[in-house]
C-alpha cells in the first residue's frame, strides 16, 4: 500500500524563482511546470485557425514538465523556470 507522508507538500503555480531557490535545498522534491511560451504560441495558432473558419480542439494539451533537483539546471528546464523573455520581447 502506498502512503503519502504527513509532511508531503505540493506547491503549484507562480512564482517559480522562489520555488527554484528552495528546490535546490531539498525543501521541495519536484515541481510541475508549464511552458508559457508554448501556451502562447499554441493559443495564437488556434485563434488564427478559428478565424480562418477552422475548428479548434475542445482540449489542447500544452504539456507539462516535472522539475527536480536533478534536472533543474538543464538548459531546457532552466528556460521554463526563467523564460528568456528578451528573446521574445522588444
Amino acid at each position: 500500500m502506498n502512503r503519502v507522508s504527513p509532511t508531503f507538500e505540493c506547491r503549484l503555480g507562480y512564482p517559480y524563482r522562489r520555488e527554484r531557490r528552495s528546490n535546490g535545498t531539498g525543501a521541495i522534491h519536484a515541481l510541475v511546470v508549464q511552458n508559457p511560451m508554448a501556451m502562447g504560441e499554441i493559443g495564437v495558432e488556434t485563434a488564427a485557425l478559428v478565424l480562418r473558419g477552422g475548428t479548434a480542439e475542445k482540449l489542447i494539451d500544452t504539456g507539462v514538465q516535472v522539475v527536480t533537483a536533478n534536472n533543474m539546471d538543464e538548459p531546457a528546464i532552466h528556460d521554463l523556470l526563467s523564460p528568456p523573455l528578451s528573446d521574445w520581447l522588444p
